[in-house]
């Protein structure tokens, strides 16, 4: 009888073949490490380092004295705690290290710690547009009580590749970095040759840490120019003491809705700053009165450059077919445009908003070969493109929804003295209450799992099963099967438990979850009423068998951050009842005809019928549902626009 598989690798089920230690004293000089030599038991990403040991200053003795110190400040400064280390071995004269990726969370672990209100670059799940939202929410908020906004947007000269080492260094050591990791980091960084060689991970990085935006607000200007002074007086004083410069394209703007204003120049480092009716910040020009005319025009001239640079590629008769030409525009050309749309949105209710409305219709023209003459709404109506404002809308809105669900949205709504100036913050709130969605609880929550996971999970391939098809209910202890569903009743969730191929009377549940959830989180809920019905239940086996159908739930529980609430309290109801019982997860196949996984299957679909008595949403919705429906309401929007629309019609 087949045994069942430990995990989703197959080690102990073929005897490995006797291997032979090879004879080193004629062995060729050490080659440059391949996969092979790096390949992880685990089958996880590995990150392989190698550097010449010519002075004998670093060993392999140190080399476990450092894997033993990268653990530990890890641990200090609050990283991943989770580490698997690889052997470290002496090939010659050099040191070869194997690790997995401890460096990278080193890293990870100290950016961690630089978290503050005003940092944005390398920080996970933020962006440039969350820089711009905060800088733009404050400047339109000092132009909306009348005050004024000295900005003066830094940019630091050579901050990648001309950072001094000792500055680095020393960097390390005040973040209480034990010596011998800072001296092998050291040594990797002046001594050293260095080679690295990753396989199977993807690193994700941010260059917009060198912009800096300064920004001092007030009503008296002269109090404005000296606080921006003062401020402008330490960067460069910071610069200096840190072995850089800052570059000499910083640019000066005064924010303000005076037509005259006389201010004495800034200076940085002894030279004069001249005032600029506008600037470019991470992309989007900013002016000084924020109405946004001239950013439209530099992204309507770009975009019309982008497009005449394809041109070459299309035509009515020849080159590409008009699908692949609209795939082109939307995702090279249109992309471009929308970028940060969500700040200058309120650009989409003025007349200069036109220029971008242009672009798309030569866009169109030049996908389906139409007569220059042709109305851009046809066309738009002909191939499903929304227009340019609603789609500047569109995109608004989900900007709008990412950073509402993570508590990034700065909700400054109803500052001012009652200017007409509408704000990018007031027009995203008007938009968002035409969609019932968006004031729905959003189910998110970022939380570290705690170190050690009481509970066990495996997943068997779909050929394993195959072999214990028929043993799989000889398994010790409680077998509970979970499932979920989703129809066009709404979605639900069940549990059923059963022991030795019988199920137990009593004990099953149902759960209707409403309109909303998705299939994903009923399936987490069967499994969370599982957890709970045993947890009112101690006097069931000790030994528990949880098979559930969904692969994503067990590795959302895998994950090294949990970003769900739902996820997270199902972790503590599996860590809880781990403490009084041996709780194991498995994946099991779905419409197998496995006994108990039909059975639950069927009660899911019931529970997915029943109609709920309250208030929708049963649960905190996810994210994607606020996503259909800003999409939804766009394409809606399209419909009236064109139903109304009489001056291209016959």
């Amino acid at each position: 009888m087949p045994k069942f598989p430990s995990g989703s690798s197959n080690e102990g089920s073929r005897k490995r073949p006797k291997v032979t230690p090879p004879d080193t004293s004629r062995q060729a000089p050490p080659k440059r490490p391949n996969i092979r030599d790096h390949k992880s038991k685990g089958g996880g990403s590995l990150l392989a380092i190698r550097f010449s040991d010519g002075r004998g200053e670093l060993g392999p003795n140190d080399m476990v004295s450092l894997q033993q110190h990268l653990r530990a400040s890890i641990d200090k400064i609050g990283g991943p705690s989770a580490l698997k280390f690889g052997g470290v071995r002496s090939r010659g004269g050099s040191v070869v290290i194997q690790c997995e990726d401890e460096l990278t969370k080193l890293s990870s672990a100290l950016v961690e710690r630089l978290k503050s209100g005003h940092q944005f670059a390398y920080m996970s799940g933020l962006s440039t547009e969350d820089a711009l939202h905060n800088v733009v929410a404050r400047i339109e908020r000092s132009l909306k009580s009348s005050e004024s906004t000295l900005g003066v947007f830094l940019d630091v000269k050579g901050a990648f590749n001309e950072a001094p080492f000792d500055v680095l260094l020393s960097g390390l050591k005040r973040h209480n970095i034990h010596p011998l990791c800072c001296n092998f980091i050291s040594h990797m960084l002046t001594s050293r040759s260095v080679e690295f060689v990753t396989y199977g991970q993807t690193f994700s990085r941010r260059g917009y840490a060198d912009d800096v935006a300064l920004l001092s607000s007030g009503f008296d200007l002269s109090i404005v120019r000296d606080l921006a002074q003062q401020a402008l007086s330490f960067a460069g004083r910071w610069s200096r003491g840190v072995g850089l410069s800052l570059n000499d394209k910083s640019s000066l703007v005064l924010f303000t809705n005076k037509r005259k204003f006389r201010l004495k120049p800034l200076t940085l480092e002894g030279k004069k700053l001249e005032y600029s009716g506008s600037c470019t910040y991470l992309g989007v020009t900013l002016d000084s009165k924020l109405n946004w005319r001239l950013h439209c025009d530099t992204k309507a001239r770009k975009a019309t450059v982008s497009l005449m640079q394809c041109r070459r590629a299309m035509g009515p008769t020849w080159g590409l077919g008009p699908k692949r030409s609209l795939w082109i525009y939307k995702a090279v050309v249109r992309p471009a445009m929308e970028y940060a749309a969500m700040v200058w949105l309120p650009a989409t209710n003025k007349k200069f908003c036109d220029r971008l409305r242009r672009v798309q219709g030569l866009a169109l023209r030049m996908v389906t070969g139409a007569l220059p003459t042709t109305p851009t709404a046809a066309l738009e109506t002909l191939l499903g493109v929304l227009p340019i404002q609603l789609r500047l809308q569109e995109v608004a809105l989900q900007s709008y929804l990412r950073l509402r669900v993570r508590g990034q949205w700065l909700n400054w709504v109803g500052y001012g003295r009652g200017l007409k100036k509408i704000t990018h913050i007031e027009m995203c709130s008007s938009l968002a209450q035409n969609i019932p969605e968006l004031g729905f609880p959003y189910d998110y929550e970022s939380v570290k799992p705690p170190e050690a996971r009481n509970f066990k999970i495996r997943v068997a391939t779909r050929e394993e099963w195959l072999d214990m098809y028929d043993n799989y209910l000889d398994l010790p202890g409680l077998l509970c099967f979970t499932d979920g569903s989703r129809g066009k009743g709404g979605s639900g969730a069940a549990f059923i438990i059963g022991e030795g191929g019988n199920f137990m009377d009593g004990a099953s549940g149902v759960t209707p979850l409403g309109n909303y959830a998705t299939v994903f989180q009923a399936e987490q809920i069967g499994v969370l009423s599982a957890c709970n019905y045993m947890s009112e239940n101690p006097s069931l086996h000790k030994e528990v068998n949880i098979f559930v159908v969904n692969r994503s739930v067990l590795d959302s529980l895998l994950s090294e951050r949990l970003v769900s609430s739902l996820t997270v309290e199902l972790h503590r109801a599996l860590q809880q009842l781990s403490i009084h019982k041996d709780i194991t997860l498995h994946w099991i196949p779905s419409h197998w005809g496995l006994w108990g996984n039909e059975d639950v299957d069927k009660l899911a679909k019931e529970a997915a019928s029943i109609t709920t008595c309250g208030p929708e949403p049963v649960i905190p919705v996810n994210s994607a549902i606020g996503k259909f429906a800003i999409k939804q309401w766009a394409q809606n929007d399209h419909r009236v626009y064109w139903s109304n629309l009489l001056n291209c019609k016959f």
